[in-house]
């Protein structure tokens, strides 16, 4: 078991050493003579076509009369102090994202973690790390040695044209000690608008009820055929510990992988955050690895641990969704071509 993660980096004021180094960034991300004299060659190319520009406009509005005149400058003044607060934003941002980046890589360095600003997604097995076209994590640490997990944010590219959109998940993958057959746990607490939040839909069919009400909290969906073995694995002592200390992540176990997921956002620099984990990885994962230490699978061929039929679950379509975009349809030609009378 590993020792208690050290969370002190993640809160505590900054020394004179880290305070040096993001002066030393900030200095950094100044642009240099040369890049500030383009700068100021470009602005004031624009400030000229502007001011041209404007003394026309505004020439023309006088003669309208002081009120457009007024409202125009006002327009300007507004468009001005928009621009000034872009700015002040951006450079707080920055400032902000270095003090983040200089917080997780203290906390690695604290608890002999690998940190990894931003880069390719792992290539794990389950469904948010085959998504889409394009796939990134940021924020992510992992453990070299020890006890296996993995934290991170990965962001996937989906769809495509003007149906383009980027989707996040936060995730914490750990190793079971064996192979188990495809199993997904669908939270209800991590559905939007009431509809699944898992990246893929999941065949119908395959869906099995727990026992109790835990179907309250989960949808478990299983290959066919294996509804014995996913009962087997998910027991209602596995289960209340599961709603109890990850009831609004989604659950995947694929080949000997455990990957907990969530659409919603989970800050990495709250304490509370690694707490939670510490407590999945000594609560729910033994008692996990325990149930299934004995398992195997009966129709698994010589050299297989899981038979082709129970290694990846089937997926199938949104009907839901569909649905909600079919309504979205027929309201609005029913309110642009019925009542709209066009």
């Amino acid at each position: 078991m590993r020792p208690a993660l050290d969370t002190t980096a993640l809160t505590a004021p900054f020394g004179p050493e880290e305070e040096r180094q993001l002066a030393l960034a900030a200095r950094a991300d100044r642009p240099s003579p040369l890049g500030l004299l383009w700068r100021a060659l470009g602005a004031g190319f624009l400030a000229l076509v502007f001011t041209a520009t404007f003394l026309g406009v505004l020439d023309e509005w006088v003669e309208r009369g002081p009120w457009p005149a007024a409202f125009f400058l006002l327009v300007l003044c507004g468009m001005a102090a928009f621009v000034v607060a872009i700015s002040i934003s951006s450079l707080g941002a920055a400032q902000r994202r270095r003090a983040r980046h200089l917080r997780l890589e203290r906390f690695a360095r604290d608890n002999r973690l690998y940190w990894m600003p931003e880069g390719n997604a792992p290539q794990y097995p389950g469904t948010i790390f085959s998504v889409g076209t394009t796939r990134l994590v940021r924020d992510r640490l992992f453990a070299g040695s020890g006890e296996f997990f993995d934290v991170g944010v990965l962001q996937a590219m989906t769809g495509s044209g003007k149906d383009r959109r980027t989707v996040e998940w936060s995730y914490l993958a750990l190793r079971l000690t064996r192979d188990l057959p495809h199993l997904v746990l669908d939270s209800t607490r991590d559905n939007v608008l009431g509809q699944s939040s898992l990246p893929e839909t999941m065949h119908r069919a395959q869906r099995l009820s727990l026992e109790g009400d835990f179907d309250r909290h989960f949808a478990l969906y299983c290959p066919a055929g294996y509804e014995r073995d996913a009962l087997y694995v998910f027991t209602p002592d596995l289960m209340a510990l599961l709603i109890d200390e990850a009831g609004d992540f989604d659950v995947e176990i694929v080949d000997d992988r455990m990957t907990l997921f969530t659409r919603r956002s989970v800050d990495p620099l709250d304490p509370e955050t690694w707490r939670r984990y510490e407590r999945i990885m000594e609560l729910v994962l033994p008692k996990a690895r325990r149930q299934t230490r004995r398992y195997r699978d009966e129709r698994a061929d010589a050299g297989e641990t899981i038979a082709l039929e129970g290694r990846r679950l089937r997926t199938g379509v949104p009907w839901s969704g569909l649905a909600i975009g079919v309504g979205v349809l027929a309201g609005w030609v029913v309110l642009r071509f019925v009542l709209g009378g066009g």
